[in-house]
């Protein structure tokens, strides 16, 4: 047949350059990205390019270039096995956008170049921080209204002024997908923080009042850009935490870098707590003190009262409320007290040598001791502002009334935290108590 020779010669001649790495017969390697399209990462985070099924049909892949479309591109050789070159790469993103990054391929034989293969990237920032590290158990008292602010009742608080601000963003925020609010705080302290939409204590964002769940999701577009915890019960250090993460669609949730999109707080409780009064009863009913009248060791005297005269002012003005006999456990009148503060330890290896500071009015008085003896030599006797070093605490303090209140629960006893000025107080009331003599004369003739 004419032209069979010349067909045969030109297959052997072709069989031949073909085991001679014949490039006549090379055939072009394929670009293939591993990499889910689209893929969704935070910013400065690093992403693995994977490009391991990209293939050659007659040959290998000697040569791979990536372009990440920002400006940056990165290319490698052989075969690595983890994300560091080659068919592997990491590459993070500086700044919130949507990018198209590029792969191409060379072989080994004749470099011929592949195909372009290429997918989206939605690179995102989300921002979750607070102004402070720290939050006070909010058991005071700011609307005046004679319930702890942190009583499940109190759901709208006028001046309320003891929660902390957090902020959260997402961007770009016209994102589908959903922005979750969580607190992921260990199981022992779940409840120690409360999350509201409003400083007043309005709109109860964690835990959800009707479901109790711990989580709350919105649009990005719809995601408050402020919300407002307050302190419930007292944790360990930075063990009351939120985590906010973001869910795009048909992916899940996208990767954080260590530490983004997350705030732990330490919860702190400074408290008073007076004998006999439980927490809930601190500001209503309050408790009450009598003025110190009566004379327990008996000794009828003035201070400085030598002889006595018969004048007896009762043991408010006494400096030494004790007798082996008649008043061996000093004056029975003081309302004794503590003052602590939680997490202690944790306080002190966090804020060394900082101080708990012990204020109240003229009507009462503060003694170290209930028999008002000198403590090393200085009088037990404290003045309103007296401070004492977190690591000397707890410290049992005792109450004196001096001068009835003019009003209920009108003095205040309070124990305040210096460097964030958290406090706790306990509302008194001093009531003054005594029989008028026959001639007129006032409980100081009593005697």
């Amino acid at each position: 047949m004419k032209g069979y020779g010349l067909i045969q010669a030109l297959a052997l001649a072709c069989l031949f350059f073909a085991t001679k790495n014949c490039y006549a017969c090379n055939h072009s390697p394929n670009a293939e990205i591993a990499n889910p399209d689209p893929t969704w990462v935070h910013i400065n985070y690093d992403l693995c390019f994977d490009g391991y099924d990209s293939y050659d049909p007659d040959g290998y892949i000697a040569n791979y270039w990536w372009n990440f479309d920002d400006d940056s591109g990165k290319g490698g050789t052989g075969h690595p096995p983890d994300c560091d070159g080659g068919y592997k790469i990491t590459h993070a993103y500086a700044n919130v956008d949507t990018y198209y990054p590029s792969l191409w391929v060379w072989d080994n034989g004749n470099p011929k170049l592949s195909n372009r293969e290429s997918f989206t990237v939605y690179a995102i920032s989300i921002s979750l921080t607070s102004d402070s590290d720290y939050v006070t158990v909010n058991d005071d008292d700011d609307n005046n209204n004679g319930t702890p602010d942190n009583d499940p009742s109190e759901t709208t608080v006028t001046g309320e002024n003891d929660l902390v601000a957090i902020h959260l963003s997402v961007q770009p925020n016209n994102l589908s997908g959903e922005v979750e609010l969580k607190d992921w705080s260990a199981s022992e302290y779940l409840g120690a923080i409360k999350v509201w939409r409003y400083a007043d204590k309005r709109e109860q964002v964690i835990p959800d009042p009707s479901t109790g769940s711990r989580w709350k999701r919105w649009s990005p577009a719809a995601l408050p850009q402020t919300l407002y915890v307050e302190g419930i019960a007292s944790t360990s250090l930075d063990q009351a935490r939120l985590a906010l993460n973001y869910y795009a669609p048909s992916w899940g949730q996208v990767a954080l870098p260590p530490g983004v999109g997350r705030v732990q707080l330490t919860v702190v409780k400074v408290d008073v707590a007076v004998s006999g009064l439980s927490e809930t009863g601190e500001l209503a009913p309050g408790k009450y003190v009598n003025v110190n009248w009566d004379d327990d060791d008996q000794d009828g005297r003035q201070p400085n009262d030598n002889p006595p005269d018969g004048v007896y002012t009762g043991d408010k003005d006494d400096p030494n409320v004790y007798d082996p006999q008649k008043a061996p456990n000093g004056d029975n009148d003081f309302r004794s007290f503590t003052v602590s503060i939680s997490p202690q330890q944790d306080i002190v290896e966090e804020f060394p040598n900082s101080k708990v500071s012990i204020t109240f009015p003229s009507k009462v008085r503060v003694w170290q001791t209930n028999t008002k003896k000198t403590v090393l030599g200085e009088s037990s006797e404290l003045t309103s502002g007296a401070e004492f070093v977190v690591e000397n605490l707890p410290k049992q303090l005792y109450l004196e009334g001096v001068s009835g209140s003019s009003t209920f629960r009108d003095v205040e006893l309070k124990a305040t935290w210096l460097p964030c000025g958290f406090r706790d107080f306990v509302k008194v009331t001093v009531f003054e108590v005594g029989l008028t003599g026959l001639f007129g004369f006032g409980p100081q003739r009593e005697r």
